[in-house]
């Protein structure tokens, strides 16, 4: 089959696809926002951030798949790839550790201040007071809003960081998940309002539909305490971005 990597890939994987026998192309820089133009031949489509647009599905009249290297789908045009009786698959779970350990980097980079302190050196300015002055992660609480693959190795990573571990009730989870849940000591709230309300830290791991786009509205956002951190490693369409701005005004959030 005729591959296409709309994504960087490594080499020695290419070599191994083609040692089987396929045929790979790979974007480049210089190619990479022309997608429409390099599918012609292609039989399968393989995206990790790439949007495919209709434009793109209409341009490649051999395409049978289109793969999303991650969870979500919605940077595909799923309705358009039905149309043209193109598949659609993704691979959960294949990157829940990298988006876990971002997780936390970036919890510990935002109570570290450790951005700020480095644009700061990078300005040959150094406030070791300014920068020392950390809440730390021990005996805190995170919320985390998702618990499958990812979350899961979210809450992991959080329990050995110390972090009281926070969630949200619900009758559709599977008895290993449940299982794991209990094991890692999560409190499980009944409502939304009441975890936001004792959350130090709000982590989300949600797919974008249309339950969950725009949830964190003006709502949320006056749930949560003052000066908690929202991390978001899934969508940014699951953020209505003015009641975020004005929220992190006017909460210190």
């Amino acid at each position: 089959m005729e591959l296409y990597f709309a994504d960087a890939i490594a080499p020695e994987h290419i070599a191994a696809l083609e040692k089987r026998g396929h045929l790979c192309g790979v974007a480049t820089p210089d190619t990479n926002n022309d997608l429409a133009q390099q599918l012609g031949t292609a039989d399968v489509l393989i995206v990790r951030s790439t949007t495919v647009s209709r434009e793109v599905i209409e341009a490649a009249p051999q395409l049978g798949l289109i793969i999303r290297a991650g969870a979500g789908t919605d940077t595909i045009d799923v309705d358009a790839a039905s149309e043209y009786g193109v598949y659609v698959c993704n691979v959960p779970g294949q990157n829940a550790v990298a988006v876990a350990e971002l997780t936390l980097g970036l919890i510990l980079s935002l109570d570290r201040r450790i951005p700020h302190s480095t644009i700061d050196f990078q300005n040959s300015v150094w406030d070791k007071s300014k920068y020392s002055d950390a809440s730390g992660l021990k005996g805190r609480n995170i919320a985390i809003l998702g618990f499958g693959s990812i979350g899961l190795e979210v809450a992991k990573r959080a329990k050995s960081f110390g972090l009281h571990i926070h969630g949200l009730q619900t009758g559709t989870r599977s008895a290993e998940t449940a299982d794991t849940l209990a094991e890692l000591g999560v409190s499980l709230h009944q409502s939304l309002e009441e975890m936001l309300e004792v959350s130090d830290i709000v982590s989300l791991h949600l797919p974008l539909t249309d339950e969950t786009e725009q949830l964190v509205d003006e709502t949320f956002l006056g749930h949560m305490k003052p000066g908690a951190m929202l991390i978001n490693t899934s969508r940014g369409a699951l953020l209505d971005e003015e009641a975020l701005a004005a929220a992190m005004e006017e909460k210190g959030l």
